[in-house]
């Protein structure tokens, strides 16, 4: 930590970088595991309001903060893979179980395993 002279102190505290008092030097603290927020003037599709976020909050019935977590996890939900990567060839083993596993049947069309057919009618 960087020690700070009373004297170089400005008017004004900033919350985002917690100062302590050490004998007549205040020392700034490293950051914490916390970011800097800010809402929207309008909501978007990058961004909301505080006044959407509130919304959300008393529909949901948690707090803010509460809700920007479940946002954040339903986006990672969404956008980031949820399996590990793998980029190897399958093995001869699990081709072997695969076709093990898959119907065997004189159809061999997967697309009738997955939907009804309906007959048509006129």
């Amino acid at each position: 930590m960087r020690p700070v002279l009373l004297t170089q102190m400005p008017n004004w505290i900033s919350l985002r970088y917690p100062i302590q008092r050490v004998g007549h030097v205040m020392q700034t603290s490293k950051p914490s595991n916390q970011i800097a927020f800010r809402y929207r003037t309008i909501d978007s599709a990058t961004g909301v309001t505080r006044a959407t976020a509130k919304r959300l909050a008393e529909h949901l019935g948690v707090d803010e903060t509460q809700v920007i977590h479940q946002a954040l996890h339903a986006l990672a939900a969404q956008v980031l893979p949820q399996y590990e990567n793998d980029d190897a060839p399958l093995t001869a083993t699990q081709i072997r179980q695969i076709k093990k596993q898959a119907p065997q049947g004189a159809k061999h069309s997967i697309k009738s395993s997955l939907f009804e057919t309906e007959p048509a009618t006129s």
